[in-house]
C-alpha cells in the first residue's frame, strides 16, 4: 500500500504551526517545575519529612475520595503521618501521565503509588496503595502549589491481593 504524503503533509504543516516555540517552552517550564514538586515530594515520603511533603500543598488543599469525600490540608496530613509512621521499608513514586499547564495553572492526571511493610501485624504484611488523581495546581509567590486532588481510582493492595473497601 502506497503511503499518501500529500494527504498527510498538511497536517503535519498544520501540527507544526499550532505549537508556536515560545508556548512550548513556557508551558515545558511549568511541567518540569511540576515534575519537579512530585519527585520532591516522593523524596519527602520515602525520607519521612512531612514538612518536606506538605509545602506542596496549599494550605486551602483539599483532597476528594472516589466516593466524593472531601478531605482538608489538616486531614491529608494526619493521614500521611499515620501512613508513613506505620510502614518500615517505605518506597513512594508519583508517575505522571499527562499535565496540562494554562498560565499559572496546571491540571495533572498522577499516578501514586506508596508501599512499605507493616511490622505491627502478627506476621509482616506488604502493603501497596496506588491512586490515580486529578491534582489542580496553582503558581504563587512560594511556587506551584497543589490546591485541590480528585481520586480517579484508588486500590490498596495487601501481600499482593486487592482489598475490597
Amino acid at each position: 500500500m502506497k503511503t499518501r504524503w500529500y494527504l498527510i503533509l498538511p497536517a503535519l504543516c498544520a501540527i507544526s504551526l499550532l505549537s508556536s516555540p515560545a508556548t512550548a517552552k513556557k508551558e515545558s517550564a511549568a511541567a518540569h517545575a511540576i515534575r519537579q514538586c512530585y519527585q520532591n515530594m516522593a523524596s519527602a515520603i520515602n525520607h519521612r519529612d512531612f514538612k518536606g511533603y506538605l509545602k506542596y500543598l496549599s494550605p486551602q488543599y483539599k483532597g476528594v475520595g472516589t466516593n466524593g469525600r472531601v478531605y482538608s490540608y489538616q486531614q491529608e496530613k494526619s493521614s500521611m503521618v499515620m501512613v508513613v509512621n506505620s510502614l518500615k521499608n517505605i518506597q513512594a513514586i508519583f508517575s505522571i501521565q499527562r499535565i496540562h499547564v494554562t498560565g499559572n495553572h496546571a491540571t495533572v492526571i498522577v499516578l501514586g503509588k506508596i508501599s512499605g511493610i507493616n511490622p505491627n501485624a502478627p506476621k509482616p504484611v506488604k502493603i501497596l496503595a496506588e491512586v490515580k488523581s486529578r491534582d489542580l495546581w496553582h503558581k504563587t509567590a512560594k511556587g506551584w502549589l497543589n490546591y485541590l486532588s480528585k481520586d480517579l481510582t484508588n486500590h490498596l493492595i495487601i501481600n499482593g491481593k486487592t482489598v475490597k473497601r
